[in-house]
């Protein structure tokens, strides 16, 4: 069971970034008249300080037997964490700023009494486009928790986005969403947007004492926007032969005077075969959040280099930043994969290969299309066919701009045929989230004179799911570009004269 932990501190100032409400506007001092007492007692001016420690690993087993490799996941998220972390020079630490007072609104059961200003301070020094004098500097990720207690994350554009989403995972933790601590709060369902999805949480509260227990649970077949499956692009394996048999995630917060004491949070995952009596993997995951001390000390927040944030809400970040310096590594492993497979394919290949495919999704798309070209000029080792069947077809579980420039000019030069087809059109109708470089990537597709119906509509689709999650998109110039291409091929492929073979051209075109 691999285990990490780390300290950091929670720290409350008040001061110059009141919210901007109105004189006229009602304030909760203290109370609301549907909240009731406010739910936590952090003070202005004062720092608290915690540890993290967390520990992970999926299990293989059978017939209750289990063993299997270990990975790293903290706070509630799914984090792909570099193998050093967390040993690092420097120590990371939480910040929260309580930014101003919330108007009384009644009618919100999840109103809070204050806002909170949540930052994490720690080196980012596994994004190598981030210059050496910003590594050499703390930065800062604030979250801001609002109303509805829904946070919105505030970030620098240049963080690393394993190290934001593991930050969420620990601000989901901190997450409650109930009106008040009161026991009538206690059964209540609420809709909560954090790191795992848009879920439905179920709250229960039991009371020892001074001390307050709020348990929230998550049934992750309930989510919308779970993280593991970033659009909304059918996926026949979801379904079967290996269907998650449970997915759910609960979070035990023990609060004492109004300072949360200790948060722990499991995360459950079983996948199971549909038939027939196989192996199944079991993933557990727990991590605990301890108070370890109070202190005057608030010099943290002041760290916080202003106007450099923007808002980004609590779900999982997808992004993946582009490291142009791993090319060499990328050419050393096409060199090991050729070695390996040149005359008969040795047993450590595959693994090579997926290493290679995690390489080419981090480079940027520049870096993928001269791989193809060194792939097909034979420069990686004497007798490279091999090598260049393997790369074409691995191409298609990258996901990534660069593949799919490297597809489309395989598809268009006439040289991706039967099988290989195939899997281009699959791998394009099922590119997990477009980029608008992807997108762009597509116009030769539909430029191209020769009917091509199934790319086509792959194509169409991948437009589609570039669309579905960014605002505006008719806006873009390849969309607009793509659009018009369209339209004009509609125009020109509908004529009385026009034959069944034009008609159905003309079909596939509309359907795209």
């Amino acid at each position: 069971m691999t285990t990490s932990s780390l300290v950091f501190v929670l720290a409350l100032v008040a001061g110059g970034l009141a919210a901007p409400w109105t004189a006229q506007a009602p304030r909760c001092s203290t109370e609301c008249p549907i909240t009731g007492s406010p739910k936590l007692a952090y003070q202005p001016e004062r720092t608290y300080t915690y540890a993290y420690s967390g520990k992970s690993g999926p299990a293989e087993g059978r017939g209750g037997r289990r063993h299997g490799t270990r990975v790293v996941q903290a706070g509630g998220a799914d984090v792909d964490l570099p193998a050093t972390w967390p040993s690092r020079s420097s120590t990371p630490r939480w910040t929260a700023q309580q930014v101003g007072t919330a108007p009384c609104r009644p009618l919100l059961l999840s109103s809070l009494e204050s806002f909170l200003r949540l930052c994490w301070y720690d080196r980012c020094d596994r994004c190598k486009n981030v210059s050496v004098i910003d590594r050499a500097k703390w930065s800062a990720a604030p979250a801001v928790f609002t109303e509805r207690a829904h946070p919105a994350r505030v970030h620098s554009p240049r963080r690393c986005p394993w190290s934001i989403n593991m930050k969420k995972g620990i601000a989901t933790a901190l997450q409650n969403s109930l009106p008040s601590l009161s026991p009538l709060s206690s059964g209540f369902t609420l809709t909560e947007t954090d790191v795992v999805g848009k879920c439905p949480t179920k709250y229960e509260i039991e009371t020892e004492g001074e001390k307050v227990i709020v348990v929230k649970e998550k049934n992750h077949r309930h989510c919308q926007e779970r993280f593991p499956t970033p659009a909304e692009t059918p996926a026949p394996w979801l379904k079967a032969p290996l269907p998650i048999e449970e997915s759910r995630s609960e979070c035990k917060q023990e609060i004492t005077n109004g300072i949360y004491t200790t948060i722990t949070c499991q995360d459950k995952n079983i996948v199971r075969p549909a038939f027939g009596m196989y192996k199944y993997v079991e993933a557990d995951q727990e991590s605990t959040l301890r108070f370890i001390s109070e202190s005057s000390d608030a010099s943290a927040i002041t760290a916080i280099p202003p106007g450099q944030f923007q808002i980004e809400s609590l779900l999982y970040n997808h992004e993946m930043v582009k490291e142009p310096e791993l090319a060499p590594e990328v050419d050393a492993v096409m060199k090991q994969i050729c070695q390996k497979t040149m005359e008969t394919v040795e047993i450590d290949a595959a693994a090579l290969v997926a290493k290679a495919l995690h390489l080419l999704r981090r480079v940027p798309a520049s870096v993928v299309e001269a791989t193809a070209e060194k792939v097909r000029g034979g420069r990686y080792c004497g007798n490279s066919a091999r090598l260049e069947s393997i790369f074409l077809d691995a191409i298609a579980f990258v996901h990534e701009s660069g593949a799919v420039k490297v597809m489309v000019q395989e598809i268009e030069s006439g040289r991706a045929t039967g099988g290989r087809l195939a899997l281009y059109t699959a791998a394009l109708y099922l590119t997990p989230r477009p980029s608008i470089e992807a997108v762009e990537a597509l116009k030769p597709v539909f430029e191209s004179p020769r009917p091509m119906p199934s790319v086509a509509l792959a194509a169409a689709t991948m437009v589609n799911n570039y669309c579905r999650h960014t605002p505006h998109c008719n806006e873009t110039a390849p969309v607009k570009e793509i659009a018009d291409i369209l339209a004009a091929k509609v125009q020109s492929q509908c004529s009385p004269s026009a034959g069944e073979e034009v008609e159905k051209e003309a079909l596939a075109t509309l359907k795209a």
